[in-house]
Parts: structure tokens; sequence; C-alpha cells
């Protein structure tokens, strides 16, 4: 399983063991997604992600978990027609959940090859 796969089978966990897993499983090959509310994202995600996503996205706390409710079930339902995670990250033009999420940075190195901090 790649890292991609890795992420969004511990997210969903989260979801899972925060009580939402009915939900979860829904949104699994065919059939109508059950949609998860505000308060679900909050008990599956951490405050910490939480302010570390609204952060990196730009988007304030609201916004973000507006997104999370709206975008996730379906995300999950159209990479999971099967009803398995794909085994690549599917490609396409739509924007998906994770878009808005800016990649972690690099520290800058001198000629050295030191940290400059």
């Amino acid at each position: 399983m790649d890292f991609f796969n890795s992420l969004l089978g511990d997210i969903l966990d989260r979801f899972r063991t925060a009580g939402a897993g009915a939900k979860v499983d829904s949104w699994f090959g065919t059939g109508s997604n059950d949609p998860i509310e505000p308060r679900d994202v909050e008990m599956a995600i951490d405050e910490e992600t939480l302010t570390a996503l609204s952060t990196q996205t730009g988007l304030s706390r609201e916004e973000l978990i507006a997104r999370i409710t709206r975008d996730l079930p379906e995300a999950v339902n159209k990479m999971t027609p099967n009803g398995e995670l794909p085994v690549e990250p599917t490609q396409g033009s739509e924007k998906t959940l994770l878009d808005d999420v800016a990649p972690p940075t690099t520290q800058a190195r001198n000629p050295a090859g030191q940290s400059e901090v």
C-alpha cells in the first residue's frame, strides 16, 4: 500500500474509531453515501491536525470542516468503485479534498549542506 492509501486509510480509521464507521462504510462501492456532520470531523480529526490543515490551506477552521464534510464522502466513493482503496492514486482533472493542502516545505541548505535556520 502506498503512502496515499495509507494516509486515506488512517483518516477513514479515525472516523470509524470516532463512531462514524457505518457512514464511512457507505462511501465504498455503489449505493448512497451517508453524510458526515461537522461534529464527526471534530471527533475524528484532532485539534492539532485541524489547526495545521487550516494554516496550510489558508482556510478558516469552519471552512476546512465544511469542505471535509462536503467532499470526503464523494471523494472516497469515486476512489473505491469496487469497494476497495485503489492500488495507485487516481488521476484526473477534478479538484480533490487535499488539493488545497500545501506540500511540506523543506529547509534551505547552504553550499556545505547544512540547514539554514
